[in-house]
């Protein structure tokens, strides 16, 4: 991904975002996926749509190349979708969206079950936020996961963002202070040694003197 000029002042800044209406786009890996130039009609009509679906034991897959972080400015990330259930979710189905950072050694997912999708819309605002200070890689995933193989939904776009937080501040700050303690130990822990030093000194004074 391209970082260049980006920065960011509390807020996420937007790093990339597709709206499928050249293909697949990001989402390069389908599992079980078709492309649409458009979809459904009146007022919930989009165009370039990816429709996720027909995975074998209903449970289907699209996800990104692996993405570079290399001199991304942020250490925290949000990925945010647009979704529409096409056909109806059984309680125990689910859409799950995923993230793997540094080739899947760091995983995590946010999913919503089938009685989320209570009406028959775009979902606009379906996201999951992370941290990944060090992280080099992202690669990210959108599975249906069901029992039957009819069970489909329709993909509109997805952003990710970044931001940077304070927990480099925060971190620097705490070893800032822990520094300080120790400094402060290590001074009384010096002036008790001192003091005991001179004691000893003015005692053995006193006995040379009788």
């Amino acid at each position: 991904m391209n970082f260049d000029g980006l920065e960011s002042t509390g807020g996420y800044v937007s790093i990339l975002e597709d709206n499928f209406y050249d293909e697949f786009g990001l989402l390069s890996i389908q599992d079980k996926a078709t492309h649409y130039v458009s979809a459904l009609e009146g007022d919930k009509k989009r165009a370039g749509v990816v429709r996720i679906h027909g995975g074998a034991g209903g449970s289907s897959i699209v996800k990104t190349n692996e993405l570079s972080l290399d001199a991304s400015p942020f250490n925290e990330y949000k990925v945010t979708l647009s979704a529409y259930v096409a056909t109806t979710l059984d309680p125990s189905d689910n859409l799950c969206l995923k993230y793997g950072l540094n080739g899947g050694t760091i995983t995590g997912e946010k999913c919503w079950g089938g009685g989320y999708f209570a009406e028959r819309k775009w979902y606009e605002d379906m996201s999951i936020h992370f941290t990944a200070p060090d992280a080099d890689s992202l690669v990210i995933s959108i599975s249906v996961e069901g029992d039957e193989a009819d069970e489909e939904v329709l993909i509109d776009y997805i952003k990710i963002q970044g931001k940077t937080s304070d927990m480099t501040h925060r971190n620097h700050v705490e070893a800032s202070k822990d520094m300080k303690a120790l400094d402060s130990d290590t001074n009384s822990s010096n002036s008790r040694l001192g003091l005991i030093l001179s004691s000893v000194l003015v005692i053995v004074a006193s006995s040379l003197l009788v």
